[in-house]
C-alpha cells in the first residue's frame, strides 16, 4: 500500500512539473496593426465594425495552419496585441469588396503594421435629404468603381442610429423597414437612378445619425455605405 502511495505521489510530482514548465512559456505580445484603404479614394474604407475581417495562417511551422481571424473597427482600422512572434500570411476577408486574392506575407515581432488596400462593390453618395416635421427624406445615387462580373444589386436601404455605429445599432424602424428592393444587373439601370427613400415618425427630439447602404447578391451580402449625415429632430 505505502508503495502505491508513493507512485501517486510521483505521478502527480511529474504532472506538476510538466504543468510548470507549460506555464512558464511567454505569452503571446507581438502586435499587428493597420487600416483597410479605399483603392478608389486613398481614404478608410467605409465600413461598420463587423464589416469585414483579417484573415492570418501562421506559416512559421510546417503543416497546415489553421486561420485566426482579427476584427476590424468601424473606423476601418485593426490592432491585435495577443498574437506569437512569427511569419503569417494574412487577408482580408468577408467584406463588401471585390474578392483580394494575393495573401500579404507580414513578419510580426513586436509592432508590425500593415495596410490592406480594397475595391468596394458600391460607392453611395447621399445627394439631397431633407426633414420636414417627423419624416426625412433622403435622395441617394449608387455608383460601382468596377462593373464587369458585379454581381447584381439587392437593395438599397437607410440606416438610422441614436449613435455613430450606424449599421450596427441601426434602428430597424426606420432602417429595416424603408428599404427598396433593387434585384437588378447594375448595367440595367441602376447607376442612372436616384433613390428617393424616406423615414417616416423619428422622434421629437432626438439626433439621429443617418447613412445609405446597398449590396450585391455575392457570398456576404455586406453593405456598402454612404457617409453619415447628423439629423436633429425637433
Amino acid at each position: 500500500m505505502k508503495q502505491i502511495i508513493n507512485i501517486f505521489v510521483l505521478i502527480c510530482f511529474v504532472s506538476g512539473f510538466y504543468s510548470c514548465e507549460y506555464d512558464n512559456f511567454d505569452e503571446p505580445s507581438a502586435r499587428f496593426s493597420g487600416k483597410i484603404i479605399d483603392a478608389t479614394t486613398g481614404d478608410n474604407f467605409i465600413m461598420t465594425s463587423r464589416g469585414l475581417e483579417i484573415r492570418i495562417w501562421e506559416i512559421s511551422w510546417d503543416g497546415t495552419p489553421s486561420p485566426q481571424t482579427l476584427n476590424v473597427k468601424d473606423d476601418a482600422t485593426f490592432n491585435n496585441n495577443k498574437l506569437f512572434a512569427g511569419t503569417y500570411k494574412a487577408l482580408p476577408v468577408n467584406g463588401a469588396f471585390w474578392p483580394v486574392k494575393d495573401t500579404v506575407v507580414v513578419e510580426l515581432k513586436n509592432h508590425t503594421v500593415q495596410d490592406f488596400t480594397v475595391t468596394p462593390y458600391l460607392k453611395l453618395r447621399i445627394i439631397d435629404h431633407k426633414l420636414e416635421g417627423t419624416t426625412l427624406t433622403l435622395s441617394g445615387k449608387i455608383e460601382a468603381p468596377v462593373t464587369d462580373g458585379l454581381p447584381r444589386v439587392i437593395d438599397i436601404q437607410p440606416f438610422v442610429a441614436i449613435t455613430r455605429f450606424v449599421g450596427d445599432a441601426n434602428i430597424t424602424e426606420y432602417s429595416d423597414n424603408n428599404k427598396i428592393e433593387i434585384n437588378k444587373n447594375f448595367m440595367d439601370g441602376v447607376g442612372d437612378e436616384i433613390y428617393n427613400l424616406t423615414v417616416p415618425n423619428l422622434k421629437s427630439g432626438r439626433t439621429f445619425y443617418v447613412r445609405l447602404g446597398a449590396r450585391v447578391d455575392d457570398s456576404y451580402k455586406k453593405h456598402n455605405f454612404s457617409d453619415i449625415i447628423e439629423v436633429k429632430v425637433p
